[in-house]
This record gives C-alpha cells, sequence and structure tokens, in this order.
C-alpha cells in the first residue's frame, strides 16, 4: 500500500502542492 501512495502522490503533485498532497492523504 505504501507503494501506491507514493505512486499518487506523485502523479497528484503534479497538479496540487506537496502540502496539499499531504493533507489529503494523511490528515483525511
Amino acid at each position: 500500500q505504501q507503494e501506491n501512495i507514493k505512486r499518487k502522490l506523485k502523479t497528484e503533485l503534479e497538479g496540487l502542492s506537496k502540502e496539499e498532497v499531504i493533507e489529503k492523504y494523511y490528515f483525511v
């Protein structure tokens, strides 16, 4: 699961700032 999350983060970073992505995956 951890690697899948990292791949999603990499994809999301193209459209969102790093902070937004971290909030999305770690604080929801």
